[in-house]
């Protein structure tokens, strides 16, 4: 927004008259008129001082709505001394709604289209204000007519507009470093679905015409000329050519169009179908696009993906599961397409991700969550995509929410390093019918698999998360050995319990830390003494927090991840990710906090013929080494189910995990691979020796995170951890939640 506030100051100081009379009047009135007769343009032309109207033309197609709009943006320009745009501009900035402002009322219309008259030395002499360009408040021009015998005229669309109060902002995302910069903001169109020229411009959508406009801001949206295109919608996608951009128009049709302008061709056939672009094949020769098939009056309930020669030929399709999908884009080694289907769940709205081959093989879900996925669209890597995340129990084609009307990711470029995303602001009355759940549009990620490589997912929730992790080094941690405290606030130490038990504690274990290194931006954790652990301990800390952190453990490798851990000694909550004979994967223990034990279920692993572990079982509780009792499972507010889990879990690759904390004594919810898995209010626990205020004394409302590298105790020996057995960390990230509170 700023750089738009100095392109606009920059024209008033440039554009300065030595003198201005009505003479000057006509003849800058006259070459205004010249120039939109030859473009074409519908306009209104008005040059006026305070009281007087000095020129005054009205072309062919400019109607009555126009006067006022017209008398509304010079009263802005004579009484602020600046173009309507640039009042707009710094309003913006400022967060000011002009609804706000007491003395702008309906005489008032702060939206681009005046420019002041200014003569040196003197000031703001006159305003000179123009109606129905391309690019104004509301363009009124010809619209193309419905090709004849198709849709029903109930189902007929118009552009989407901006309401009052809303703002599009078109942004980029710069992936690596998480920054967030506006481009572009405008309160007069509704700006849409950025794509990336090859030569770094951005593609977009407004009132139903093709702009494009520098990434850098630095300049103002330019139409695409272009002759007998329809209106479009939202959907459009640059070419591999760089040059030709096909585009969904709100005639149901598919067209495509030159970047660079000109005549436009219609691509699909007439067929009383309405078609949803959504991707371009790798090689340019296909079309992806949604299909739905309407029955009189009635807006279609189910979709299919198709594809389609982009010259029209050969229409054919990929999906024929009834119900809805959408956002149907190739990977970039043309192998499959990625899209959104609601056909993995019984829950109407409940949207995945999914992929499948051209030729309609291999389905595959992608995405096993509870929130609603829509739209992904795929960097140029492969193996990273970005697409939108709504509240579980959206439904319906989800349009926005209180904070933004539109989301509309754009597609990634130059190799996954930006995304660009479009925002809107709704007041409370525009809001859609959504579900339960926090109404509030959330940008995710997904890493899809490369060629020939398992299904790797990662569902980062919004923008906000900060990497945890270089991935060149262990900067920010510093490791730290696994040495027992004490058993909970006060008490004995632990050293001691397992005396009297009759087992032997470790042996001068700080002076046996596990290793950590860095490999090919993986953090990995292993014994660096066979049977001696330890952490490695963030230098920072956090108190509630939103954290996603992908993990690859051995079998067996018995580690977690510790929150609000004193930097020095032991004590704090761990979560679990025990992967070892009877291991609690998601639950809760205690680590000198009375060693409580809260697990929603217990983990083996199945064995082929030569001891090999081959794939993840539920626990036998008949032979448990560590059985899953009444009790522990009683601690967790919510636990979840074993199938559910090894349904989602992957083994021998990687998963996800993600912990949300919130609270001074927290409440702790964990998920696996986007499935809830457990949930402890550690405020409540009901354990021997548990006590919440004397524990809080000592956590305070924050703490380290830790990794755990787990030692062989004598209960469990090598079945805790393997020889030479590693756990290995990825993509970790953490979201501030600044003071939120779990409900």
């Amino acid at each position: 927004m700023t750089d738009s506030i100095t392109i606009l100051e920059r024209q008033e100081e440039e554009l300065v008259f030595e003198s201005f009379d009505h003479a000057d009047a006509w003849n800058l009135g006259s070459t205004i008129v010249r120039i939109d007769r030859e473009a074409g343009h519908a306009v209104g032309i008005d040059i006026r001082r305070p009281g007087l109207v000095l020129f005054r033309a009205a072309l062919h197609g400019i109607t009555p709505d126009q006067e006022s709009w017209i008398s509304r943006k010079a009263a802005v320009v004579l009484r602020m001394e600046a173009s309507s745009a640039l009042v707009d501009a710094r309003l913006s900035a400022a967060r000011i709604d002009p609804a706000a402002v007491d003395w702008l009322g309906a005489e008032y219309a702060v939206t681009g289209g005046s420019f002041p008259i200014r003569v040196r030395g003197v000031g703001v002499v006159a305003a000179a204000t123009a109606s129905g360009l391309p690019g104004g408040p509301r363009p009124h021009r010809a619209r193309h007519p419905r090709a004849p015998g198709g849709r029903p005229s109930r189902m007929k669309a118009s552009p989407r507009q901006v309401k009052g109060g809303q703002h599009a902002r078109i942004r980029i995302w710069e992936r690596a470093s998480g920054a967030v910069r506006t481009v572009f903001e405008s309160r007069d169109r509704l700006y849409e679905a950025p794509n990336w020229t090859p030569d770094g411009r951005l593609l977009v959508n407004g009132d139903g015409l093709l702009w494009t406009l520098p990434a850098d801001g630095s300049a103002l949206p330019e139409q695409i000329q272009v002759a007998g295109l329809p209106d479009v919608n939202n959907d459009h996608v640059l070419a591999p050519d760089g040059r030709t951009v096909f585009a969904s128009a709100n005639d149901w049709h598919i067209w495509e169009v030159q970047l660079a302008g000109g005549a436009a061709r219609r691509t699909t056939a007439d067929d009383g179908a309405m078609h949803f672009l959504h991707g371009v094949s790798p090689d340019g020769g296909r079309l992806g696009y949604v299909r739905l098939e309407p029955v009189g009056n009635a807006w279609p309930t189910s979709a299919t993906i198709h594809t389609i020669g982009a010259d029209g030929t050969g229409d054919t399709a990929v999906t024929s599961h009834p119900g809805p999908a959408d956002g149907c884009e190739w990977t970039p080694d043309g192998e499959w397409i990625v899209f959104n289907t609601e056909q993995f769940s019984t829950i109407p709205g409940h949207a995945q991700l999914a992929r499948v081959r051209p030729d309609g093989g291999d389905l595959e879900q992608l995405a096993f969550d509870e929130r609603v996925n829509w739209f992904p669209h795929v960097a140029p890597t492969g193996d990273v995509a970005v697409y939108l995340s709504y509240p579980p129990g959206t439904t319906g084609h989800p349009r926005g929410s209180p904070r933004r009307t539109a989301a509309c990711l754009g597609r990634c470029v130059e190799r996954a390093h930006h995304c660009c995303r479009l925002r809107g602001r709704a007041r409370d009355h525009q809001r859609p019918e959504l579900g339960s759940g926090r109404l509030r549009v959330r940008v995710r990620r997904l890493s899809l698999p490369m060629k020939n490589q398992g299904v790797h997912m990662s569902t980062e929730l919004e923008q906000g998360f900060v990497p945890l992790f270089n991935g060149e080094s262990l900067q920010g941690w510093h490791p730290a050995p696994r040495v027992y405290g004490a058993e909970y606030p006060r008490g004995p130490s632990i050293a001691q319990k397992l005396e009297e038990m009759g087992l032997e504690p470790p042996v001068n274990p700080e002076v046996h830390p596990a290793r950590w290194f860095v490999e090919d931006g993986v953090v990995v954790g292993e014994q660096a003494t066979p049977g001696y652990g330890g952490y490695l301990v963030s230098d920072e800390t956090f108190g509630d927090f939103d954290l996603v952190i992908e993990a690859k453990p051995d079998w067996p490798a018995d580690t977690g991840i510790m929150l609000r851990r004193q930097r020095d000694s032991w004590e704090g909550f761990q979560v679990l990710l025990d992967h070892r004979p009877s291991g609690g994967i998601g639950g809760f223990f205690g680590n000198g906090l009375a060693s409580f034990s809260a697990v929603p279920f217990a983990i083996n692993a199945e064995f082929d013929d030569e001891r090999r572990p081959v794939r993840m079982v539920a626990d036998d509780p008949a032979t448990s080494v560590e059985p899953v009792t009444p009790v522990k499972r009683g601690r967790l507010r919510y636990a979840g189910d074993v199938e559910d889990f090894l349904r989602v879990w992957k083994w021998g690759d990687w998963n996800e995990l993600r912990i949300r904390c919130v609270g001074p004594m927290p409440v702790i919810t964990t998920w696996v691979n986007g499935l809830k898995v457990a949930e402890i209010d550690t405020a409540t626990i009901d354990a021997p020796n548990y006590d919440a205020a004397a524990i809080h004394a000592v956590l305070g409302d924050g703490g380290h995170l830790a990794l755990e590298v787990h030692d062989n105790d004598a209960m469990f020996g090598e079945a805790r951890w393997g020889r030479g057995a590693q756990c290995r960390w990825r993509n970790a990230r953490i979201k501030d939640l600044g003071g939120e509170r779990a409900v």
